[in-house]
């Protein structure tokens, strides 16, 4: 796990620097392609598979909010 984060962080920063898309690294670095195929690549790049759980980690985090309220008010 270590070793995946250290790699996407080493890609995301040579995207910015070089000003590439960081799907586009992804797809031509060996280490990468190793474990996904270029159509798992572009799979895990669309916003819509990642997005999705923002709606409920936004309910998560209002309802705990609204819990420590209710737990205030008592």
């Amino acid at each position: 796990r270590r070793r995946a984060y250290n790699l996407i962080r080493e890609l995301s920063l040579k995207s910015f620097s070089e000003g590439k898309h960081l799907k586009e690294l992804l797809k031509s670095d060996e280490r990468v392609r190793k474990y996904l195929s270029a159509e798992e690549i572009e799979e895990l790049m669309k916003p819509e598979n990642y997005l999705g759980k923002a709606r409920d980690l936004i309910r998560r985090v209002v309802s705990r909010y609204e819990e420590v309220i209710r737990s205030e008010r008592s």
